[in-house]
């Protein structure tokens, strides 16, 4: 079990481009932390800066108070002590399933009595007892994931690291290795970084995410936090598929021009109270709109409320279904429960609720500024024998069999 620290991270390519701003995040000891955000957000950069393939620009990365990172310093991949998983499995073709597994402690030097009993202890943990004798192309898909994820914790490693690790499974079996992952990482009180696309993957296992948008923090909390208070616009509409509605907040409740819809105050939450935005009564702003803040009923019968809209998508869900509409220009999500209309169909919409953000509010959030201690650790980080500050691939190695 190990504590990670972010400290005011950079990353910046040859090209200029800053792949991570000023990243600062602090991991518990046994915390399962996922990373989401859109395509070049950052995230499988900040993995790979953490496992030690990519040196950052600007500030540290530290394990256990220990600095492992800075511009002028990187400690070896194989040196710090991490497991890792990728969304391949990379077996070795030629090896068993229990070879595969073995292979860290192989090169660590461990007894083969020891190593035996350990290999099968992993494939128990990871429900392939008796497996062990199997060649990669004998198992399925998933239970060669399995065997990745038991050689990459066989050798108890202060972090494991997973970048997109369950995608390549189909829906069933990821559902299942979900649980099995959350179930296992408690019970051995391991610290895991988990790098996903999947926002329910995401929201199901992690204690909780990190939200990044082109490089830098956008919001940090746990699952009922960032689903229920997104800090900004931007989050609501990754995570909720929400829509942004320009307009005014007032004492009587939002209003959209654009739409002509009004929405009353009650019905109106804020990420966090603004006591200027109170005091005036009045505030321009977005009203972030989730699918479940959206009302849709049939367009027929004398009590249909809301205005008109044109159904564009029509999802089937087992418990609500998914359904995109145009009103008046804007692209809508809403929800159905009972009836599910047809692309083409037109249907009443109405806004009952949203979360408001004043205009300017959308700022990302930081982990903290480094305090003192954090500050001695970065200025006497060993020299960079380089010393030109430059983001380094770090040769990759043998990742997979690191100590």
């Amino acid at each position: 079990m190990s504590s990670v620290r972010f400290d005011a991270v950079d990353v910046v390519f040859d090209d200029g481009h800053r792949a991570l701003d000023s990243v600062s995040l602090e991991i518990a000891d046994g915390e399962i932390i996922a990373l989401v955000g859109p395509s070049g957000s950052g995230k499988t950069t900040l993995l790979r800066s953490l496992a030690g393939f990519l040196r950052p620009s600007g500030g540290t990365i530290s394990i256990d108070g220990q600095v492992l990172s800075s511009p002028r310093h990187s400690t070896a991949v194989e040196q710090r002590g991490l497991g890792m998983v990728f969304q391949q499995h990379a077996l070795w073709p030629h090896m068993k399933a229990a070879e595969n597994i073995g292979y860290p402690l192989r090169l660590a030097g461990v007894r083969r009595a020891e190593r035996r009993a350990r290999v099968e202890e992993s494939l128990e943990m990871v429900g392939l007892a008796g497996m062990g004798g199997r060649r990669p192309d004998q198992l399925s898909g998933g239970q060669r994931q399995r065997v990745a994820l038991a050689r990459a914790i066989i050798h108890q490693p202060r972090v494991l690291l997973l970048d997109e690790a369950l995608s390549a499974l189909d829906e069933p079996l990821r559902a299942s290795l979900r649980a099995q992952l959350q179930s296992m990482s408690k019970r051995l009180g391991l610290t895991v970084v988990h790098v996903t696309h999947d926002r329910a993957e995401a929201l199901a296992v992690a204690d909780r995410i990190v939200v990044l948008d082109h490089g830098r923090v956008q919001q940090i909390g746990g699952p009922e936090e960032v689903m229920e208070r997104p800090a900004s616009g931007f989050v609501a509409q990754f995570l909720q598929d929400a829509a942004l509605l320009g307009g005014e907040l007032h004492s009587e409740g939002f209003r959209c021009e654009q739409l002509g819809l009004e929405v009353p105050r009650q019905r109106i939450s804020r990420p966090q109270r603004d006591s200027e935005t109170e005091a005036a009564g009045a505030c321009v702003g977005e009203l972030a709109v989730a699918p479940h803040h959206v009302l849709l009923s049939p367009a027929e019968g004398d009590e249909a409320r809301g205005a008109e809209a044109d159904v564009v998508s029509s999802l089937y869900g087992r418990h609500v279904h998914e359904v995109e509409v145009s009103w008046a220009g804007r692209r809508l999500r809403g929800e159905t429960v009972g009836w599910r209309p047809a692309p083409g169909d037109r249907v009443r919409a109405e806004v009952i609720g949203g979360v408001f953000y004043p205009a300017g509010s959308g700022e990302e959030v930081s982990g903290g500024d480094l305090d003192e201690q954090s500050q001695r650790d970065h200025d006497q980080a060993p020299e960079d024998p380089q010393g030109d500050g430059e983001p380094v691939e770090v040769p990759l190695g043998d990742a997979r069999g690191s100590q």
